[in-house]
């Protein structure tokens, strides 16, 4: 047990528990080896367009509520296989490259349905009018 001094504490943000930062870092450091079985179900799933917050904590791909059915691995798993396998990263860093621009198309879309705003697909949400 480590000693719960101010330095050594945070509080986490779920519950408002103190936790130990060594153990958690402790924790955070450790990741399983990832099988090759669900590093093509990663694959897979990238190149159907899922975000890696949908393959690592199951949130959809333009927002809605949790779905841990959607979880393949945790991030912590894909970011050790990532760091082991270079032809893995670089697949995923051009499958996420512009899934910052998706993000803002699907939450722009979201935001002209709820406002009932029409608009002529996809010249306004492309930026192209």
């Amino acid at each position: 047990m480590h000693p719960m001094t101010e330095d050594n504490v945070f509080i986490d943000g779920s519950n408002g528990r103190r936790r130990c930062l060594v153990c958690r870092r402790a924790s955070t450091a450790y990741a399983p080896l990832m099988s090759e079985e669900v590093a093509k179900r990663v694959k897979l799933a990238l190149r159907r367009g899922s975000s890696l917050s949908q393959i690592t904590h199951g949130k959809p791909t333009g927002g809605g509520k949790t779905n841990l059915s959607l979880v393949i691995a945790s991030f912590k798993v894909v970011k050790r296989y990532r760091q082991e396998n270079p032809e893995f990263d670089r697949f995923v860093a051009e499958a996420i490259a512009d899934s910052n621009a998706v993000g803002q198309r699907i939450r722009l879309r979201r935001h002209l349905k709820l406002n009932g705003i029409v608009a002529p697909w996809p010249a306004l949400i492309i930026g192209a009018v």
